[in-house]
């Protein structure tokens, strides 16, 4: 899941991957300046979530 996930994320170039030739197989992965673009509206949501937590803690109980 997580192998297509950053597939899907490498497509539409909000991420780069790197290819490492070394044994065993690394790769990286990076964000590209579209994706860093996100960075306020991730920041913004997670801001969100702080100021609702007590709204989502109990419905985990």
């Amino acid at each position: 899941v997580l192998d297509q996930n950053l597939r899907e994320l490498e497509e539409h170039g909000i991420v780069k991957k790197t290819i490492f030739p070394e044994l065993p197989p690394r790769s990286e992965y990076e964000l590209t300046e579209l994706g860093r673009s996100l960075l306020p509206v991730i920041d913004f949501m997670e801001d969100w979530g702080e100021s609702h937590r007590s709204q989502f803690e109990c419905l985990d109980r």
